[in-house]
């Protein structure tokens, strides 16, 4: 049978932060999930007004 990673999706919003991190404790997150190689983005130089006239 092949592998099913599944997915949990509350209908309840937490309340608090602390609601929101004790759903966490019981999940269970791969140690390569968002690590450092996958955060790191880089940086971009662009000029957010380029093409822009008034």
């Amino acid at each position: 049978m092949p592998e099913i990673n599944d997915v949990k999706i509350s209908s309840q919003k937490p309340t608090s932060w602390d609601d929101f991190l004790s759903v966490l404790k019981g999940t269970d997150v791969p140690t390569e999930f968002l690590d450092k190689k996958e955060r790191d983005q880089g940086g971009q130089e662009r000029d957010s007004f380029e093409g822009w006239v008034e």
